[in-house]
């Protein structure tokens, strides 16, 4: 992966499960998506037999559909990014209501 520039992004903390939920439901749509994709992406057979529509099939089928840097393949890494920051967003939050239940009870015995 070409290298980016690292973005800050700060967050209130009631704001993380609604984000959460925002990046599920696109995971969600993307997981449609794909599924449409993968049903509907592919040329099934050339449009006529001739060499020419023959390989075109194959090479389209290639870049799309087969090969590790296809449409496809990116579609299904977006999807993996979709899925790892709500991942990440879930447990900041489990780990933010951890803490603060934590402190609640420290503060609450002195």
């Amino acid at each position: 992966m070409p290298d980016r520039p690292t973005v800050t992004l700060r967050l209130e903390p009631h704001m993380i499960p609604g984000l959460a939920a925002a990046y599920g439901r696109a995971a969600d749509e993307m997981q449609l998506l794909l599924a449409d994709v993968q049903n509907r992406g592919r040329i099934e057979r050339p449009w006529t037999e001739d060499p020419v529509s023959v390989a075109m099939t194959a090479h389209f089928n290639d870049v799309i559909m087969d090969s590790d840097y296809s449409t496809y393949a990116a579609l299904g890494q977006y999807l993996r990014e979709l899925i790892n920051v709500r991942d990440t967003l879930k447990a900041m939050e489990a780990d933010y209501r951890r803490t603060e239940g934590e402190n609640a009870e420290l503060w609450g015995r002195a």
